[in-house]
């Protein structure tokens, strides 16, 4: 299985220990040979811990390599255009493409891309899991922007002056959300999700 994941950052803790534990998992309880996961990280802080760890659970059914992406990190201050946003959008959702590609990914797996943390990453997803291509796009979804986390909102619907994100969540085939909860799951079903996709 070859996988591509991307997040914000590797800290211990939260969705690190996610990522860390589901490749275990399937290194352990899935049906392939062996895992091999390219994970793109915004941050460079902590990768050799995660890695470490990793390698400590998963012993050689694992393959994993990291590679820090100053875009997929946080960012708080809004873009000086719209079009200012879309080109770095388009850009990141190419270049993740092309690692998918490189990779021969069969999944690329974003951790809480919608939670408002970096509007473009949330465009980029988007506008790649709506293309055509021979991967799956899973959003696994530890957190939601629009449960009380009011900044994170604002910062996904005025990402430049005058607009924002109006869709956050891919609607294609390729793609999947993964919740935590079954209540999540249902919120995203009765705001119109798919439920096969859920």
């Amino acid at each position: 299985l070859r996988i591509v994941i991307v997040h914000y950052h590797l800290l211990p803790g939260g969705v690190a220990s996610v990522i860390r534990d589901s490749l275990v998992a399937l290194a352990r309880h899935g049906r392939w040979e062996r895992v091999e996961a390219k994970i793109l990280s915004g941050s460079g802080d902590s990768t050799i811990s995660f890695l470490e760890g990793l390698n400590r659970r998963a012993e050689s059914a694992v393959k994993a390599s990291i590679e820090h992406w100053p875009q997929l990190g946080y960012r708080a201050e809004d873009w000086p255009s719209r079009e200012a946003f879309l080109s770095e959008a388009r850009q990141l959702a190419n270049r993740l493409e092309s690692v998918c590609r490189e990779h021969r990914a069969d999944l690329l797996w974003a951790h809480n891309p919608t939670v408002g943390k970096n509007p473009a990453l949330t465009e980029g997803l988007r506008l790649l899991a709506e293309r055509p291509h021979s991967f799956r796009v899973f959003y696994h979804l530890h957190d939601f922007a629009e449960c009380s986390r009011f900044g994170n909102l604002r910062r996904l619907h005025r990402a430049w002056p005058g607009g924002g994100l109006d869709e956050l969540y891919p609607q294609s085939p390729g793609a999947a959300l993964i919740t935590l909860t079954e209540a999540d799951r249902e919120r995203l079903i009765a705001a119109g999700y798919p439920k096969e996709s859920v």
